[in-house]
């Protein structure tokens, strides 16, 4: 078994399907997906999601949640509204 070249090589990521959530997407204009790690230290934007179908981010280190809010285009530092969905990560 080789080492990991950097810690990057060894954060956990996530798919996301965008049609999963394709109702939420078609009511938005001018405005972006954004996902979010929730972490005991707040929210920490891991991307935007614009067009296509899947979407891979790193997850930031310490997370317990995912949500993806609606934000104004570009994205924001820290969401501005309740999730559109959200999710527990498994302990690992």
């Amino acid at each position: 078994m080789s080492e990991p070249e950097d810690d990057k090589a060894v954060q956990p990521s996530v798919l996301i399907r965008a049609d999963e959530i394709q109702e939420q997407i078609q009511q938005l204009s001018g405005r972006d997906l954004q996902l979010w790690s929730i972490t005991p230290d707040g929210p920490v934007s891991i991307g935007l999601m614009r067009g296509g179908d899947v979407h891979r981010f790193r997850i930031a280190p310490a997370t317990t949640r995912l949500a993806v809010t609606s934000e104004p285009r570009g994205g924001s530092v820290a969401p501005t509204g309740n999730p559109i969905v959200s999710g527990a990560l498994p302990a690992t």
